[in-house]
């Protein structure tokens, strides 16, 4: 089953009918997860008012703000066989896992604050949250455009400062990450937030994910709402397809145990592992998701050194060519 998910700053949910028509949108979009940014959601009492206006089963993460300021939250439509868990959270960042029969990814909804160098340490801070081996998932309202040329649009030919920029592309970098919508339309100009006071449009909000998962990754896409000056950005997540498939069993290619780079990318993940059983409700939920972990990296491993095989397997090839080439030139003198 595909996973439906959006992204969208909310710039407050103290009103009711802005409650009810958030749900209503979660709805109408057929969401299954929905990150939001600047909910000013600041205690229990604010969870449960937006809790009210869902129907169905709805699973709430939340790192308050204030009345007036910040706040984020990741809601979740509840599924049979789903389990969720926290990963890490601060006040501009919250990571949960999300586990399915078809899914296992690590959901990060992100709010950077305006501030240049603010922005900066958020982006670095991030950095030693993600692995770049997980099914990383990056959402939020990044305050930053990657391009200046194709993700903004103003009258005055002033140029945003180049720091946060820099910081965000060198954050992707390190995690792996690739910006879907700028992935599947290469050239488009949309943007996600105006100001039209200054007629100024900035593609500010977006959702990353990780290279080797970028293929499951469908259907972005930017969709204004009635909710607030930000538009939405959406996108379907496929089924793994090892496992839509449904018929093989994965088998660790015992090969690998001999080769020291697996050993030591399966013991450095285990030994952060061991220290994240307290965000989980059970030690064998903590196992479970552990497990599919470890099946992702050695899969992920696997296709790395087979493609590396096959470059030096071509490589040799070419310089046999070459060589007969040589050989048969001699022989006709």
């Amino acid at each position: 089953m595909a996973l439906n998910i959006a992204t969208l700053n909310v710039r407050g949910l103290h009103d009711k009918r802005k409650r009810q028509r958030v749900a209503n949108w979660f709805n109408s979009q057929n969401l299954d997860v929905l990150c939001l940014q600047e909910t000013y959601v600041a205690n229990d009492s604010d969870k449960e008012l937006l809790e009210q206006e869902f129907t169905g089963a709805l699973k709430q993460y939340h790192v308050y703000g204030t009345n007036h300021k910040g706040g984020l939250a990741i809601l979740i439509r509840q599924s049979p066989g789903m389990t969720t868990s926290v990963l890490s959270a601060s006040d501009h960042h919250l990571s949960i896992q999300v586990h399915t029969d078809t899914h296992n990814i690590h959901l990060t909804n992100v709010y950077a604050p305006t501030g240049s160098s603010e922005r900066v340490t958020v982006f670095d801070h991030l950095h030693h949250k993600l692995q770049p081996n997980n099914n990383n998932v990056v959402c939020g309202d990044f305050n930053t455009v990657l391009n200046t040329k194709l993700d903004r649009r103003a009258a005055s030919q002033a140029v945003p400062r180049r720091a946060p920029i820099n910081s965000l592309h060198q954050f992707m970098k390190q995690v792996d990450l690739k910006d879907l919508y700028r992935y599947q339309r290469p050239n488009e100009r949309e943007y996600t937030w105006q100001c039209r006071g200054h007629d100024i449009a900035e593609r500010l909000d977006m959702i990353l994910v990780s290279d080797t998962f970028k293929h499951r990754a469908t259907n972005a896409t930017i969709l204004p709402t009635t909710v607030s000056d930000h538009s939405a950005v959406l996108a379907k997540l496929q089924p793994e397809s090892d496992i839509k498939r449904g018929r093989s069993r994965w088998q660790l290619n015992a090969t690998h145990l001999n080769d020291s780079a697996y050993t030591t990318l399966i013991e450095n993940f285990w030994n952060h592992w061991r220290t994240q059983k307290h965000r989980f409700f059970s030690v064998q939920e903590w196992w479970d998701v552990g497990k599919v972990n470890i099946r992702h990296l050695s899969q992920q491993y696997g296709t790395k050194q087979a493609k590396q095989r096959r470059q030096q397997q071509r490589n040799c090839s070419n310089h046999m060519n070459t060589a007969l080439k040589r050989c048969k030139v001699e022989t006709t003198r």
